[in-house]
């Protein structure tokens, strides 16, 4: 499967050029040894990142892949608080925080953890599982933060209307728009979800 994997990354490279950002999500499936010949085996495709390659319970395992490849390392989405990102951030082992608002102890915590990685040129990339709440705060992350790298976005416009309103909108499939009204722009609709 993961020889399949590059060769279909290898495939989507020559068909659409430098014109598309190639990213993969592992899911941390693989150890160590095998990511980092994953990651040799991407190399030359100018990926732009691989995400969550080993398990979160082994961030040490970073730093090997760190010092064998050039490949951009995306991670921390299992990551549950400030303390779990410490060492891949102070020792330069990712190159995207994968922070998960909901995970990860709010927009406070989310916030402290894309300060600890903007002065080693760390990125936020956040993870967003969870549709238009979590994008709300997440957008206001991202706002807020000089080291905002893209945004995972769940926000199809037609979950729930009626109960979810939102003050910003999707557009041209690729870019969030401000929200401008108090909060995260996010109305709940209570009578709606009952029914």
């Amino acid at each position: 499967a993961v020889r399949k994997c590059v060769r279909q990354f290898r495939a989507a490279r020559e068909a659409a050029g430098d014109e598309l950002e190639l990213m993969v999500d592992l899911h941390t499936r693989l150890s160590p040894e095998e990511a980092v010949w994953f990651c040799r085996e991407v190399e030359p495709l100018n990926m732009f990142a691989v995400e969550d390659p080993i398990r979160a319970e082994h961030p040490q395992g970073y730093q090997r892949i760190r010092s064998q490849t050039t490949v951009p390392i995306a991670a921390g989405e299992q990551w549950a608080n400030k303390w779990e990102f410490r060492d891949p951030i102070e020792n330069e082992w990712i190159d995207y925080a994968r922070v998960d608002i909901c995970i990860a102890g709010g927009i406070s915590e989310a916030k402290k953890i894309a300060a600890m990685a903007e002065p080693h040129f760390i990125k936020t990339l956040l993870h967003n599982p969870l549709g238009p709440v979590c994008t709300a705060a997440s957008l206001h992350i991202d706002i807020a933060c000089d080291n905002a790298g893209p945004q995972e976005v769940l926000f199809p416009p037609d979950i729930l209307p009626d109960v979810l309103q939102c003050d910003f909108q999707l557009q041209e499939g690729s870019r969030l728009t401000i929200p401008t009204q108090p909060g995260l722009g996010v109305t709940f609709n209570a009578e709606a979800a009952k029914e």
